[in-house]
């Protein structure tokens, strides 16, 4: 809780800041937009594999995810200080990440499917250029992500009957992340006050998993809960210390968590 209060204060002491820059400023715009992002910076889930009766496996794929993929809505303001340098600051959602496993036998089957939302905030510079029409700009901003409902589910289904044998409800909880966001893109002015901006925006996070519960179900009702705390001391994960029937684990190390992307985006540019 201290370390969200800390950075509350610290967005708010910038938002502060940016009321007299705002009077200085040539040049303000407003922006809303949306789009899509491809995972990048990938980390392993396991694979995703089909095999026979005796477990000989027919076919492999390694898995590879970013909780970065997913749908983009942001806003966005920047002020210009001379036609080329301003600065940025902006916020939005990126929803339904995630990734599937799929491990296939001749009489059963197991589908993983995990999901993952994220809020960014980020403030940084950003440098455009070009005519009265059409600018091309580009952008760093370096800020935090705040992941939410972040789980996964696990469903066991016999092939045969045709029936579902057992699941697994997953639920991930994230510290605060640090990210890194880019953009190169162009604004197309429609008008005086209105523009039109296309943009491919690379971004680098990663936030610190903290601990994750499962709930065992079947039949719908739940027969047993597993609920695991990570702490940072050391680099890999022995589950060392289990409470009764294993319901309680401690692990140690470090797993940080790619929520990075690859993002094609555009909006809508409002110009004062």
């Amino acid at each position: 809780m201290a370390r969200h209060r800390f950075t509350t204060c610290v967005l708010m002491q910038g938002m502060v800041l940016l009321i007299p820059l705002a009077c200085m400023a040539l040049d303000f715009q407003c922006s809303l937009g949306g789009g899509y992002g491809f995972p990048a910076a990938r980390f392993e889930t396991g694979p995703t594999y089909e095999a026979d009766d005796s477990n000989n496996a027919l076919s492999w794929k390694d898995g590879l995810a970013s909780y970065g993929k997913g749908y983009k809505v942001n806003a966005e303001i920047a002020l210009f200080f001379n036609d080329n340098l301003g600065i940025i600051a902006g916020s939005g959602v990126s929803l339904r990440g995630g990734y599937e496993i799929v491990q296939e036998f001749p009489k059963e089957n197991a589908r993983e499917v995990h999901t993952a939302n994220y809020v960014p905030i980020h403030a940084g510079i950003k440098l455009q250029a070009g005519n009265k029409r059409i600018r091309p700009f580009i952008y760093l901003m370096p800020g935090i992500i705040i992941p939410f409902n972040v789980g996964g589910n696990v469903v066991y289904r016999d092939l045969v009957q045709d029936t579902t044998i057992s699941e697994i409800d997953i639920t991930e909880e994230y510290k605060v992340g640090y990210s890194i966001s880019t953009g190169v893109g162009v604004l197309f002015k429609l008008s005086k006050s209105v523009g039109i901006n296309l943009e491919c925006s690379p971004s680098y996070g990663s936030s610190f998993l903290k601990g994750f519960t499962k709930k065992y179900k079947r039949n719908g009702t739940v027969y047993f809960t597993e609920t695991v705390r990570i702490y940072r001391d050391r680099k890999k994960l022995p589950a060392d210390e289990s409470g009764p029937d294993f319901e309680k684990i401690n692990m140690h190390g470090a797993p940080y968590i790619s929520f990075s992307s690859i993002s094609l985006k555009t909006g809508v540019t409002i110009m004062f």
